[in-house]
């Protein structure tokens, strides 16, 4: 029920039922720590949504100490996590703080996907924006870049993605 209320939108009442959540698994006999973890993010989610940026960052990185100890390093639930943090990192101006999770994605998308994975170009396309943002334009290039090569093997031509890509190597 709280996941159908997030995806309608209905933050405020996603937030009391996810709190809710929460509190009775970490009351639970045996709390499982995923389901702990997965709250914390979803709760991070909304105050995210919400532009409420430290909230989203206190229970993402709640969520992410707990997959830390749950899950191992290379996870593919920790890219999510990590482009989480890093997103509102990013909206918070902490650039560097930013690149640092973006890379933590970046490592383990290395390690679990193909060369050319379509979700490099979005991750590439991330860090040339924090890139960018710092004034770290020829960096930021590189990885606009790379994001269009993906992209373009992957997507039509007329494909918003590509098109964003093509638009920031000509903004560079």
């Amino acid at each position: 029920m709280s996941q159908a209320l997030l995806d309608q939108g209905k933050l405020e009442e996603a937030l009391r039922y996810y709190s809710k959540a929460l509190e009775k698994e970490m009351c639970a006999s045996n709390p499982d720590q995923i389901k702990i973890a997965k709250y914390n993010t979803h709760i991070g989610e909304i105050y995210y949504r919400q532009q409420h940026y430290s909230k989203a960052l206190e229970f993402y990185k709640k969520g992410l100490e707990i997959q830390l100890t749950a899950v191992p390093s290379n996870d593919s639930s920790l890219i999510i996590t990590y482009n989480n943090i890093a997103q509102v990192y990013y909206f918070l101006g902490s650039y560097q703080e930013a690149i640092d999770y973006i890379k933590l994605k970046l490592e383990i998308q290395e390690n679990l996907l193909s060369a050319n994975h379509l979700d490099f170009g979005e991750t590439y396309d991330n860090l040339a924006k924090v890139l960018c943002e710092q004034g770290n334009l020829e960096e930021s290039l590189e990885y606009v870049r790379k994001a269009y090569e993906i992209r373009s093997k992957h997507l039509s031509a007329d494909h918003q993605d590509v098109i964003d890509s093509l638009e920031g190597i000509a903004l560079l």
